[in-house]
Order: C-alpha cells, then sequence, then structure tokens
C-alpha cells in the first residue's frame, strides 16, 4: 500500500486531517494483518484513471492526475476475504464543492465499470433527484466521447455506448446508470458500486419518506378505529378484521 504510507507520511509532516481520515488511517495496520491484499486492483484502477481520462473541467488540456489522498482511498478497494469478496464496501468521503468531487466519482465509476469487470456488474450513481446525478454522469461521458482518451477509440468501435442515462461496457455487459430518490423504477441490478452524490441529502430525503409513511400508517389506523366504532363492532371483531 505505497500511497497509504506517502499519507500516512503527511500526516506525521503536519498535514491537518479530520478525526475520521485519521481513524482510516490507524485502522489499515489492522486490516492489512487480518485481511488478503489484492494489490494490483487499486494498481490498475489508479493507471486506468491516470491515463486514459482527461480533465473536462478546469486544466483540459491535461490528463486526470489524483491526489495522494484519493490514492490512499481507492488503495483501500484491495482489501478481500479468502474468497475474494471485498471488505471495504462503505467508503464515505467529504469533498468540498470545486474541489472535483464530479470528475474524481466520474472517472471512479468508469475505472470500475471496466478494469478487471465481471460480467453484468453495474456502478450506480446515486443522488437525491435525477438532475443532481446528472453532473457526474455528463462529466463520465464527456471524457468517454473524448478523442485523446482511448475510451473514444473504443466508442468508435462500440465497446463502450453512451446512451441514454446509461454508459456501457458492453465486453461484460455492464453498465453506468443514474438512479434517484424521485425514481420510482425499481429495476434489478447486479451492482459492483453505488456513489452516493450528497449522501446527507439522500438521508434527509430518506427520512422524510418515512416519515410520511408512518404518519400515512397513523392516519389509516385512526380511520379503521373510527369506521369500527361507528358500525358498533366489538374490540375483539376488530382485533379478528386486523389479524385476518
Amino acid at each position: 500500500m505505497y500511497w497509504y504510507y506517502e499519507y500516512l507520511k503527511l500526516y506525521r509532516d503536519g498535514k491537518p486531517m479530520s478525526q475520521w481520515v485519521i481513524k482510516a488511517l490507524d485502522r489499515v495496520p489492522y486490516y492489512l494483518s487480518h485481511y488478503n491484499y489484492n494489490e494490483r486492483y487499486p494498481k490498475r484502477l489508479i493507471s486506468f484513471m491516470e491515463n486514459s481520462l482527461y480533465l473536462q473541467k478546469g486544466d483540459t488540456g491535461s490528463k486526470m492526475k489524483l491526489e495522494i489522498e484519493q490514492k490512499f482511498w481507492i488503495e483501500l478497494l484491495g482489501f478481500e476475504y479468502d474468497d475474494g469478496r471485498p471488505v471495504i464496501t462503505d467508503l464515505g468521503l467529504i469533498i468540498g464543492a470545486g474541489s472535483g468531487k464530479s470528475t474524481f466519482m466520474a472517472g471512479l465509476a468508469l475505472a470500475v465499470m471496466i478494469v478487471d469487470s465481471h460480467r453484468g456488474q453495474d456502478v450506480l450513481v446515486m443522488s437525491n433527484s435525477v438532475n443532481q446525478s446528472q453532473n457526474t454522469f455528463r462529466t463520465a461521458t464527456d471524457m468517454v466521447s473524448d478523442d485523446r482518451s482511448p475510451l473514444y477509440d473504443f466508442k468508435k468501435m462500440d465497446l463502450i455506448q453512451p446512451i441514454q442515462g446509461k454508459i456501457r461496457w458492453t465486453p461484460t455487459n455492464s453498465q453506468i446508470e443514474i438512479k434517484a430518490m424521485d425514481n420510482k423504477t425499481a429495476d434489478g441490478v447486479n451492482v459492483r458500486m453505488a456513489i452516493f452524490e450528497d449522501v446527507f441529502k439522500l438521508l434527509d430525503s430518506f427520512v422524510q419518506t418515512l416519515e410520511l409513511q408512518k404518519q400515512k400508517q397513523e392516519i389509516e389506523s385512526k380511520q379503521v378505529m373510527d369506521a369500527f366504532r361507528k358500525s358498533g363492532k366489538s374490540m375483539r371483531e376488530l382485533m379478528i378484521f386486523l389479524e385476518g
């Protein structure tokens, strides 16, 4: 884990870091001693992002260049159980506005879809609304359509296909797809990675949905009780009705 040690060196040299980052750094030795580490997979993800993708915002003439901390985040995806399943399945990142969040997420989504991809494994870009998800998805689409990238050649050969709301990698029938809280569809997907944009807004929406469901259930329960009181039925008959 080369980039872990580089990031740890920055911390020891005085780079300001949040308590959550420090805790993540402190946990790595435990993971290294208790789980397998597939060094090849994170290296290939990083190499793909830095050698195949070009910036679509800011310095658009440059290839993507990952920061040390971004490479460390990707390295965490290399921990595996004996059967190859990933150990770390949740990774929370707080990235400030204007700090390249959409660029990083778009590049990671493309890398995970293509590098060492298994058949039919998808990457979901999720957020509170479809419009909110469009930023990352649009950046990924622009990266695929950039004629300086090898992905552009793949696109001309129909190996990678940007279509409405999706980017499909045909060799493994995998895809990047937008999902949102305001999307009522519930198609089944085989997910390799889900990227939650602005997860706090997503959680707020989820809590609001639960509150509305609770209010609806309370109203329906009250309506049932009122109906039974008016009907003159006994409480025993009410319980039989509810259980049936």
